[in-house]
């Protein structure tokens, strides 16, 4: 709590109502790295007793904190502080297996499942003829139950055996018939949102994101997947280790 008191104390001068103080101290100890990933938050009394304020003060902070995704709430536990996922480019790997990885719990939420003709840009994608069917898969991905990134894979017909094979995880399915991807070209921009993906991921409308346009390939270079990825930008990052080619250091 002394730590609280002293990054979060209200009575310092500026102008705003105390909540805002009390949030914006908060946020300051976060982004200083005082308070990282997976912190748990004192209690509404404890907090309210331990800065001396009100317990609306307080709640009004904490709510305005959780909307921002600065924390994570939960009905029952301590609020904590939510963490940036990072992602290195180094490896092909599915959202799952990254998620997990990293000690966070991945989820799925379906928004459209369909097989349909491929459009001219995903023919030309997955080097598929006219007219081709293609699965068209679009997800909410969440991160320990918060909205991280909205998807749509495009898959030819040819790789799913049929959408009621669909689980949540499409490289299980990859798997399963033994199809899994082996290399992967991704282009990658900073992009806002729409609104439609803003109400998705809980963000004002046409906030900062990282866009993905993935395309996968099987070991005999056959096209498997065709994917478009918008992550959020205030809680993703993408991580990659460059090293310079040979001894030369001119």
């Amino acid at each position: 709590m002394d730590m609280l008191k002293k990054h979060c104390d209200a009575a310092n001068p500026g102008a705003g109502p105390l909540y805002q103080r009390l949030e914006q101290g908060f946020r300051e100890m976060v982004d200083s790295g005082v308070i990282k990933a997976g912190y748990a938050i004192p209690s509404e009394r404890e907090l309210s007793e331990g800065l001396g304020l009100s317990r609306v003060t307080v709640r009004r902070a904490l709510s305005e904190l959780a909307q921002a995704q600065v924390i994570v709430q939960r009905r029952g536990a301590r609020s904590t502080v939510a963490g940036r996922v990072e992602k290195p480019l180094s490896s092909l790997t599915s959202f799952s297996e990254d998620m997990l990885s990293r000690g966070y719990q991945p989820g799925t939420r379906w928004l459209e499942k369909e097989l349909i003709q491929a459009t001219p840009s995903e023919t030309i994608a997955l080097n598929l003829s006219p007219g081709a069917l293609v699965y068209r898969l679009k997800r909410l991905r969440t991160v320990d139950d918060r909205p991280m990134a909205v998807e749509i894979a495009v898959v030819p017909q040819a790789f799913i055996p049929s959408l009621g094979a669909m689980g949540d995880s499409l490289y299980r399915v990859f798997q399963q018939g033994g199809t899994m991807p082996t290399r992967a070209l991704q282009r990658i921009r900073a992009e806002p949102l729409s609104k439609a993906y803003s109400q998705l991921l809980d963000l004002p409308p046409h906030s900062p994101a990282l866009h993905v346009e993935r395309h996968c390939y099987l070991e005999d270079g056959r096209p498997i997947e065709y994917t478009h990825t918008w992550y959020r930008g205030d809680s993703y990052d993408f991580l990659v280790e460059l090293q310079r080619e040979g001894n030369n250091k001119q």
